[in-house]
């Protein structure tokens, strides 16, 4: 699918509702649209910075390790990426 402003609305939007419901508790639902988001635009670190959160606050570390690996591989240099090396301990 080409990448249209209408597409990245739509996974910018996932990416802010599940930052919303992550707050709100509803971590479960937090996840699936958060996977969303770095699925439909998996070059965006900052979508596996919120996936690898939300993965380690429900217990995933593996997958956790996984979002924030990606986050170092995407965005290197950045303090995303400094942020996700200090918290697997890289």
């Amino acid at each position: 699918m080409p990448l249209t402003d209408q597409y990245i609305k739509q996974y910018a939007q996932h990416n802010l509702a599940s930052c919303v419901l992550k707050l709100r508790g509803a971590t479960e639902e937090a996840e699936k649209l958060a996977q969303k988001a770095a699925n439909g635009l998996p070059l965006q670190a900052g979508f596996w910075y919120n996936l690898a959160n939300i993965y380690a606050g429900r217990g995933k570390e593996t997958e956790a390790r996984y979002a924030f690996a990606q986050v170092i591989k995407l965005a290197p240099g950045t303090e995303l990426a400094e942020s996700a090396k200090e918290i697997l301990g890289a």
